[in-house]
């Protein structure tokens, strides 16, 4: 955990990203230094090929 960094209420963070930033409200963030993709649909880039 990174001291000082917030993420906001029902963000999505993808797994294995490093969050270095502070990540908005129903963001969507992913990626090595993760990065906001989607600002208003939280989870709309993660998809899960197995289910």
């Amino acid at each position: 955990m990174v001291e000082g960094v917030l993420i906001g209420d029902n963000a999505t963070i993808g797994a294995g990203s490093v969050v270095t930033k502070d990540i908005p409200a129903n963001a969507t963030a992913a990626g090595d230094y993760a990065k906001v993709l989607n600002y208003n649909h939280p989870g709309r880039y993660i998809n899960n090929k197995w289910l």
